[in-house]
């Protein structure tokens, strides 16, 4: 017998995804019935064709019956049913070369002659697979199945009473049509899950099961009805699925990648240097007591990365603009340049009204390009500290991150001996209405940090986990990375150095003392003879450090921190 591959849950990325990657495939006009009817009605934009006397597909079994009470909110193609008492089905044609078949059925319970269809439960299969068991309707319910049917010309859905039960099997409706080759098809990077896990054979699974989806939710956006999805589907929001909702938010883009290189998320420099701590404190943890690799995520121009819909959680940017001249700083992503011309355009002449923010590499403007998109300009200024080299390696790195905690980088200019960085603008990112100490994430961290009382900023459920000697050296590499200028500030080499030796001593096995009951107060009076310095790339580990330990429940620092090595970064 056939077999059904169920997921317990199922998230496609883009409820429109099959627009954008696959502009061939054209939404077929078949098949669309109204069971249990002789005449055809609309519904969701389609003509749903009766199925009394069809001509264009065949019904073994079963009775018409309708409400004869309908609800006043109840759809018209849900006030008519085929009833089944015994082993049924309907037979429909197969386009040729069609190798997958979207099936959705739909149930709509009503009363009829003393039978209550909400107490039916009946079994139904698709081409051979079974998808649906002892399964009872006592609500409207819509149901998508993918069924393989390879080279046959003709399919079944079948509908048969469950044993033991007295009530028949039923349906209202049934969409049947050609599923887009993209759903299955082979070798576009895109990460797909098979029972045995990722890295398992999804080449058979395609062929050799029905997908049933249990659960189609739009991350991050709203619900989507059939007249929004290219494949008729509804999505709804992930609000109720969401677990610690509190520090959740939605974010909306639109338009096109603007970048050109593949996306990797990694965790690198940023603004002020505190998005790259704060994020490296939940990964770094995290990833030293879970060892669980995580799938790259790519992304290449001309792909719609997310819904492509209002409402939807990662969409794109695109930005039109002309290279007028070649860039005196070489390897870097001309597509990324913008003339100085639009800057000054953007920024009114760096108008003192629109400084948003003030930092140790210099101001900070906010700025509206030609086509209405309003960005963030940082603008370097003289005595900053950092120099033209940290000036480009800042924009190589952050051109090829993407990452939901990062602002983007959409572009930089280098003319006129300028050194200026346009990112995405983030609109109220901060809470006014916090005291002046905790408006700025950075300071907040820094005061709690001087105060002895790491755990304030650090995830509750890390509390209590994480070894002090490992805590104070990687609050330590904080602090540094926080510092205001950024000659002051370590580079890249020299925080991976620290994380590395951090997370030595975090996997290290070290017998528990009075001090290390909590964090509070001790992470930072720790005596120094219980930590051996690790003075960043000048100086090699002490030969007690090299010996220590590595088991292997823990991943490797080179696994951990190998998306880091990015020589002089600041």
């Amino acid at each position: 017998m056939a077999s059904t591959l169920s997921f317990s849950l199922i998230l496609f990325l883009s409820p429109l995804f099959i627009t954008s990657s696959n502009s061939q495939y054209t939404f077929p006009d078949h098949y669309f019935i109204n069971c249990g009817s002789a005449s055809s009605i609309q519904f969701t934009g389609k003509t749903f064709t009766g199925d009394d006397n069809p001509t264009a597909f065949s019904v073994s079994g079963g009775t018409a019956h309708s409400d004869g009470s309908p609800a006043s909110n109840s759809s018209v193609i849900y006030q008519s049913a085929r009833v089944f008492t015994q082993k049924s089905w309907y037979e429909l044609e197969a386009d040729q070369n069609n190798t997958f078949v979207m099936v959705r059925l739909h149930f709509s319970p009503f009363n009829f002659n003393q039978i209550e269809l909400s107490s039916s439960k009946f079994d139904v299969s698709a081409s051979g697979f079974p998808v649906l068991s002892n399964f009872n309707a006592n609500t409207t319910v819509i149901k998508d199945f993918i069924i393989p049917i390879g080279s046959l010309r003709t399919f079944r859905i079948e509908f048969t009473p469950s044993r033991g039960s007295s009530s028949p099997a039923f349906i209202n409706a049934i969409e049947a049509f050609t599923a887009p080759s993209e759903l299955f098809r082979h070798g576009v990077g895109v990460p797909r899950i098979s029972p045995s896990g990722k890295n398992g054979d999804m080449n058979n699974i395609s062929t050799s099961y029905a997908f049933v989806p249990n659960y189609r939710i739009n991350v991050g956006g709203q619900r989507i009805e059939v007249d929004r999805d290219t494949l008729r589907r509804i999505w709804i929001p992930d609000d109720p699925y969401i677990f610690r909702s509190e520090p959740a938010r939605n974010r909306t883009y639109g338009g096109t990648p603007m970048y050109n290189s593949l996306v990797y998320i990694v965790v690198g420099c940023a603004v002020g240097g505190v998005v790259l701590v704060l994020v490296l404190l939940i990964g770094f943890f995290i990833g030293s007591k879970f060892a669980k690799s995580k799938p790259v995520v790519e992304a290449k121009p001309g792909t719609t990365v997310g819904p492509s819909h209002g409402g939807s959680s990662y969409s794109s940017i695109n930005i039109d603009f002309t290279i007028n001249h070649p860039s005196p700083i070489p390897n870097l992503n001309l597509s990324l340049r913008f003339p100085f011309a639009d800057i000054l355009q953007a920024t009114n002449g760096f108008d003192e009204k629109l400084v948003i923010g003030k930092g140790g590499f210099g101001k900070v403007y906010k700025g509206t390009l030609p086509d209405g998109m309003v960005v963030a300009v940082k603008r370097g200024g003289k005595g900053h500290g950092q120099g033209r080299p940290e000036f480009v390696t800042e924009i190589m790195v952050l051109s090829k991150i993407r990452h939901r905690h990062l602002v983007t980088l959409i572009g930089y200019c280098d003319e006129k001996a300028e050194m200026i960085l346009v990112y995405e603008f983030m609109e109220k990112a901060l809470d006014n209405t916090l005291p002046p100490k905790e408006v700025n994430l950075a300071d907040w961290a820094i005061k709690h940090i001087k105060d002895g009382k790491a755990e304030a900023i650090m995830d509750p459920y890390l509390v209590g986990t994480i070894n002090p000697n490992s805590l104070r050296k990687f609050l330590e590499t904080v602090e540094r990375c926080l510092k205001d200028t950024g000659d002051e500030r370590p580079s890249m080499i020299d925080v991976l150095w620290d994380l590395e030796y951090a997370l030595k001593l975090q996997q290290m096995f070290v017998d528990k003392e009075p001090y290390e009951d909590t964090t509070m107060d001790t992470s930072l009076q720790l005596p120094m003879s219980m930590i051996q310095h690790l003075p960043s790339k000048t100086e090699a580990f002490d030969s007690e450090v090299n010996d220590l330990s590595m088991g292997t429940d823990y991943p490797s620092e080179s696994q951990v921190f190998s998306q880091l090595k990015m020589d002089e970064a600041r």
